[in-house]
């Protein structure tokens, strides 16, 4: 996760942060199991505080909307719930801290390269909250996946 958040400050803007907080929930057993987690730094400790909370609160909202595959469906600013997470159907991914363009985004890329969603996928989420960071930029999302049919293109290129 730390170099996607690398890539992700190489194709978004992301002003003074500096980093944000991430967490996975298992789907089956409505667990957290990775953590809290932070990326990068977040020089005041109240909104560490706070990023881990929302954090957690759109992984766990994603198990209460199980016809949701982002939390931005769900989202409501009266009652404080943002977008930011994704459900890959079987682990809730979840970012806190950025934009939440940019927390849905590290959400997907997360998915993505942990081989939890394979190429072609990340753009179909995208396209749920209209998120211009997954759908502009592409090549963030092709990677070789073990058990997946190379592009005609890179099977052509076997010959």
């Amino acid at each position: 996760m730390p170099r996607l958040f690398g890539s992700l400050a190489a194709v978004s803007d992301l002003g003074e942060k500096t980093g944000c907080m991430y967490c996975v929930l298992d789907r089956r057993t409505g667990e957290i199991v990775v953590g809290p987690t932070m990326l990068g730094e977040i020089s005041d400790p109240e909104k560490k505080d706070r990023y881990t909370e929302l954090c957690q609160e759109k992984a766990t909202r994603l198990l209460e909307n199980p016809d949701h595959a982002l939390s931005w469906q769900s989202r409501d600013e009266a009652n404080d719930k943002w977008g930011g997470a994704m459900d890959d159907g079987r682990y809730n991914w979840s970012v806190s801290g950025l934009t939440e363009e940019q927390d849905e985004a590290l959400s997907i890329m997360g998915a993505h390269r942990c081989g939890q969603i394979y190429n072609g996928a990340p753009p179909g989420y995208a396209e749920v909250s209209n998120n211009q960071i997954i759908l502009g930029n592409p090549p963030l999302f092709w990677m070789d996946h073990e058990g997946e049919e190379p592009a005609e293109e890179e099977a052509g290129d076997e010959q």
